[in-house]
């Protein structure tokens, strides 16, 4: 059913925003006068919301605490539209709702919104639904979005003093180069200079005499990363060349297995079929080539054989994960097995986070020292040649 997103006035006398679903705009305006709701402005909803990962944990989380308390599921469905009607997060659950109020299930009205829930949560919680575990299943989706967005704090926090000390050390030395020696042109000029105080104001003016240009490299600079960064395709350019680093690929890889092997054992858990729960681990990795290497292996367990054959052909593939694999293949306790391999690699990771600002802190100080000690010594060294300053001011 359409959505449309109004603007009214409440009886308190406040203006506020919502929305309402209705065959028609004039349906939606009749509902909204029935309700005796002082409209200002009206449009149907032109495209659909997008919930971010914290919404969708909360959507989730809620919705299973409002089902282990007893209430139907749209009764509860309800109550989370009323709270967030406000909000965008309100037009989706409003569908939702409508979806499941006409006969549906929650997985094919969680369908709808496949780029906000993916189709991994839709495919656990379809499964809940045929075995009766929905609830469970909830809490297990909102505890995998809980760990990864604790996992994801951790890599920022672990990299923002570093990054914020790598931009400091930039704004420095651009400072010094274009505001600081320029101020200092006239005191060195007729004077004889080290080849080291030389190189340094050459620079200074070189740069300073093209500033123009400079500024319009670190425009494209920017644009490009942004670039990088927002499109997907470009991104996962930027992705495959980081997992070439020595510090990052290695992180980046402990993290996907972690996402895989967590995933993997809550989808056997409950009971999906391996094939299928292999594909839907998969693509919850983010990291293309273990992606390419695990398709590779799906398509072995489909043939028959077992998927640690096709980790053991791949050098990429940590020994260790391989052996945990072909482990669980022997014993046929996968779930069991998979959940110790998650908590050894979020072991790992840890210690990886904690000891690269460790590294990186010292190391980017000493490059900074080092550039501004360059800068103000080249600088120094001409003011303490008495003689020199002797013959300019006897010129």
């Amino acid at each position: 059913m359409p959505l449309y997103r109004y603007t009214a006035i409440s009886m308190q006398g406040k203006k506020y925003r919502s929305v309402i679903d209705a065959q028609t705009m004039d349906l939606a305006k009749q509902k909204l006068v029935q309700q005796k709701i002082l409209l200002l402005s009206i449009r149907r909803e032109a495209k659909k919301t997008l919930l971010s990962e914290q919404e969708v944990y909360f959507f989730m989380d809620s919705l299973a605490r409002l089902l282990k308390a007893g209430l139907p599921i749209f009764e509860a469905l309800t109550i989370l539209e009323e709270k967030h009607r406000k909000h965008k997060m309100g037009a989706v659950i409003l569908d939702v709702r409508d979806q499941v109020l006409e006969g549906k299930t929650l997985s094919l009205a969680l369908q709808r919104h496949a780029e906000s829930f993916g189709i991994l949560y839709c495919s656990m919680v379809a499964n809940a639904e045929n075995s009766g575990t929905l609830e469970q299943t909830l809490e297990e989706i909102a505890g995998m979005i809980a760990r990864r967005q604790k996992m994801k704090k951790k890599v920022v926090s672990s990299s923002l003093y570093p990054a914020i000390l790598l931009l400091f050390s930039f704004v420095v030395v651009f400072f010094i180069l274009f505001f600081v020696l320029p101020s200092l042109y006239d005191i060195f000029e007729g004077r004889s200079l080290s080849p080291f105080t030389s190189a340094v104001l050459s620079t200074s003016r070189f740069l300073y005499g093209k500033k123009e240009y400079v500024f319009l490299v670190l425009m494209v600079i920017f644009g490009g990363v942004t670039f990088f960064v927002f499109f997907p395709k470009t991104r996962n350019l930027l992705v495959r060349t980081l997992h070439r680093f020595p510090v990052v690929g290695p992180l980046r890889q402990k993290m996907a297995l972690v996402r895989f092997s967590r995933t993997l054992a809550i989808l056997l858990e409950r009971g999906v079929a391996y094939e299928k729960a292999l594909e839907l681990s998969a693509e919850v990795m983010n990291h293309p080539p273990l992606f390419a290497i695990l398709s590779q292996g799906r398509k072995y367990v489909i043939d028959g054989r077992k998927l640690s054959n096709a980790l053991k052909e791949s050098s990429s593939i940590p020994y260790f994960f391989t052996q945990m694999i072909a482990l669980a293949e022997e014993s046929g306790n996968f779930a069991h097995i998979l959940h110790n391999v998650a908590e050894v690699y979020e072991g790992e990771v840890e210690k990886m986070l904690t000891r690269i600002p460790t590294i990186l802190q010292p190391l980017l100080l000493i490059i900074l020292g080092i550039i501004v000690g360059i800068v103000v010594l080249s600088v120094l060294l001409p003011l303490t040649d008495v003689q020199s300053f002797l013959k300019v001011g006897s010129l």
